[in-house]
């Protein structure tokens, strides 16, 4: 395996210049980048990077410093919770594919201190809490007509469960240990670790929580539901025409704004009025959105991919990233070259500070300097 060192480039970009009530530096004078192997995989979270292969799971920084670092094995696969503060090992049979079982669960904070593990779980995958590293064990999986959904307590005791059909969403509240759980048929609710129902959120497609999890945002047919603390502040209606309904959303407290992405259309939303603000996108085409994300300060980045048809196959070897200030004004904007990826690259987020955008590709970990504060709109 080639040597992991970061490479530092100057002034690698320059970005727009932006209107004077942003601080923006108008030069990218900093740009991270650990280039993957071919089965290497990156994780960009708030708190930094999880890079693993078959064999080493690596723990960097946001500014793709290494900090930690340690053997897993091939039946091992690595969990980790959305923000980054915790990590899993999942430790599988080695039985074939048809008769999977995982047989222990681990879990550990980011510097590798060991918190507390279960053995023989009837679950096959796991979601963790930021709050502390308590987990809910998945038995089935999105799609499915039935799973089962255990949680784990930091000592790895089971504390309750609960029954759900066609599982299509999972997410922990940041704030406290409420778990969201989505299904196709009984629509989103929220529970608590003994499996109890906390709220009842209706029908929903897709739903994202703001970065201290007061806010909700919830996508269903033709609308888009706001919450406050669980109370329903607002709704807007969205137009789901040829099937291009929100893929992604994202929303931020601090900066009052929600940004809906579709596959080719990206809208941002002022709150809680719910009013569009601005639009990225829309009617064009050639590229394909891959992810959105919001920094503290409102910035907002999207990832995109840009598909190629040639002799009747399609290719996905060229995309890219843009940076946008709260107002909709173009920061800066990167293209990238790569091989040929998945359609969720490539992943953009922001490090919880908001000075470091993160963007992975299946080629490489790139962490970007931005810094930064904005106004709202």
């Amino acid at each position: 395996m080639r040597a992991l060192t970061p490479l530092i480039l100057a002034t690698v970009v320059t970005a727009c210049l932006v209107a004077a009530s942003l601080t923006f530096a108008s030069e990218i004078t900093q740009v991270n980048r650990i280039e993957l192997t071919e089965d290497q995989y990156a994780t960009p979270t708030a708190t930094g990077w999880y890079l693993f292969d078959r064999k080493e799971l690596s723990v960097y920084s946001v500014d793709l410093t290494r900090e930690f670092n340690r053997s897993i094995k091939g039946n091992e696969r690595v969990v980790v919770s959305d923000r980054g503060a915790y990590f899993a090992l999942l430790r599988y049979n080695d039985k074939s594919p048809t008769d999977i079982a995982l047989l222990n669960v681990d879990v550990y904070n980011r510097t590798g201190t060991h918190l507390w593990g279960v053995a023989n779980p009837r679950a096959v995958t796991i979601e963790l809490n930021d709050v502390n590293g308590e987990a809910v064990g998945i038995a089935g999986a999105e799609g499915f007509a039935k799973s089962a959904l255990d949680f784990y307590s930091l000592s790895g005791k089971y504390t309750g469960s609960i029954q759900t059909t066609y599982l299509s969403g999972k997410k922990w509240s940041s704030r406290d240990r409420t778990v969201y759980i989505n299904s196709a048929d009984s629509g989103l609710r929220s529970y608590d670790t003994t499996g109890s129902v906390v709220l009842d959120y209706g029908p929903a497609k897709r739903f994202a929580l703001s970065e201290d999890g007061e806010l909700l945002a919830v996508s269903s047919p033709g609308e888009i539901r706001y919450y406050r603390n669980g109370f329903k502040i607002g709704t807007a209606r969205i137009n789901n025409e040829n099937g291009n309904a929100p893929a992604a959303i994202a929303i931020s407290k601090s900066t009052s704004v929600m940004a809906v992405m579709r596959r080719n259309c990206l809208t941002v939303h002022r709150l809680p009025t719910l009013d569009s603000v601005w639009a990225d996108h829309c009617g064009s085409s050639g590229r394909s959105l891959s992810s959105v994300a919001i920094s503290p300060s409102g910035l907002i980045a999207v990832g995109f991919d840009v598909p190629a048809k040639e002799n009747g196959n399609t290719y996905h070897t060229a995309g890219g990233a843009r940076l946008f200030d709260v107002t909709g004004s173009l920061l800066w904007s990167l293209d990238l070259i790569y091989t040929d990826w998945s359609r969720e690259h490539p992943i953009v987020r922001f490090s919880s500070d908001g000075r470091y955008l993160l963007i992975a590709t299946k080629d490489e970990a790139m962490s970007i300097l931005i810094g930064g504060d904005t106004s709202q709109p």
